[in-house]
């Protein structure tokens, strides 16, 4: 099981959060690592909306892939939903391995995305 045990008092005191899962799409990666990769990430998504569940609002996600380039496949969102199934319809880029790229990437995203004061933000 993944994620802290949600009582009254904790769900009352969550943070709102800004993640954005960067997936390796490096030619290095295999596709069963690839389909592993989606699968993991949506079951963290889910993991998260398990413990967000009173206040899914709070929990803004995205999803972006890195090889030698990276891009964003959905941007930062609320809809949950929109953003498992854009993981799972992913296609692989291949190529080089640039963490940098997606890094920067997904900072600059970060800050030019406005939501509650206080947003814990994670890539």
């Amino acid at each position: 099981e993944c994620g802290p045990e949600v009582t009254r008092s904790t769900a009352l005191l969550r943070a709102p959060v800004k993640a954005v899962f960067l997936l390796d799409a490096s030619g290095s990666v295999s596709d069963a690592m690839w389909e592993a990769e989606q699968q993991a990430t949506v079951a963290i998504i889910q993991a998260f909306e398990e413990v967000y569940a009173s206040e899914k609002d709070r929990l803004h996600l995205g999803v972006a892939q890195f090889s030698t380039d990276a891009s964003w496949e959905v941007g930062l969102s609320v809809d949950h939903d929109a953003v498992k199934a854009a993981v799972l319809r992913m296609e692989q880029d291949s190529g080089g391995t640039q963490f940098a790229k997606a890094l920067s990437l997904c900072s600059s995203k970060l800050a030019g995305y406005s939501t509650d004061a206080g947003a814990f933000e994670v890539c």
